[in-house]
């Protein structure tokens, strides 16, 4: 979350079963003030920052993510009583975000290195 500040209210990891890590990400205000596409260019550059900061490669740095449009569900257990994101319950619920964020059909709301 801290390398895609101010653009990310919250992540979810994902790519458990996969070749590469991806992220869902929360889009905070300050992102939902941005164009897609300028949105899209600085999350692309936040992702180059982290696996060039990083030294890592596609197994350990996010590759993709894609902007969610809809903020986590407390009512869905997407969001545990203290506020935290509960992961497992977003991948669950969210699976056609995570098919989408793994498709090769290009889409503005997807970000791919």
């Amino acid at each position: 979350v801290t390398a895609l500040t101010p653009l990310a209210a919250d992540v979810v990891i994902t790519g458990h079963d996969r070749e590469e890590v991806g992220l869902l990400i929360f889009p905070s205000p300050a992102a939902k003030a941005l164009s897609v596409a300028e949105l899209g260019e600085r999350i692309r550059a936040a992702l180059l920052a982290m696996r060039q900061d990083g030294g890592t490669g596609s197994s350990q740095a996010p590759s993709r993510a894609r902007l969610l449009t809809e903020p986590p569900s407390t009512d869905a257990g997407e969001m545990t009583d203290k506020g935290y994101i509960n992961q497992g319950a977003v991948l669950r619920l969210r699976n056609s975000e995570v098919i989408a964020l793994y498709s090769n059909v290009p889409d503005e709301r997807t970000v791919r290195l």
